[in-house]
């Protein structure tokens, strides 16, 4: 399933059957699948996606908006302004409160966000084999 995030008029548009996100940067539309995205955050008012391939996309939204339009099953907000895709995680540090992702990319998790992510953990398909220490 495919949403366009227009910025602009704040609406969304399904497209169906497409594994597909539309974002608008820059004056342009930028087409993520989502399974690319390793997290998204949010600050000054822009939403940055970080993709795979190491390249980032700014969008002008709320982080709010495209967690309601992702899977809930394969992302997970480690933070008020982070998003991880699950898939993406790699360990699970407790006592520091950092989970690694792949690539070597360390995100500290809110306190509260920890306990949730393990009960998570024991449903999700996607950190059945992550490590945890």
């Amino acid at each position: 399933m495919a949403f366009y995030l227009d910025t602009k008029e704040r609406s969304v548009t399904h497209v169906k059957n497409q594994p597909e996100l539309w974002l608008r940067s820059n004056r342009r539309i930028k087409k993520v699948n989502p399974d690319e995205i390793i997290y998204c955050e949010y600050s000054d008012g822009c939403i940055s996606v970080m993709l795979q391939d190491g390249s980032m996309i700014r969008a002008y939204n709320f982080l709010s908006r495209l967690e309601n339009k992702l899977e809930e099953a394969q992302f997970f907000r480690i933070h008020r302004n982070k998003l991880v895709n699950l898939k993406q995680i790699k360990k699970i540090d407790r006592k520091t409160k950092r989970i690694q992702l792949k690539g070597n990319l360390v995100l500290k998790i809110a306190p509260g966000r920890l306990e949730k992510l393990e009960m998570t953990r024991s449903n999700s398909k996607f950190l059945k084999n992550v490590r945890s220490s």
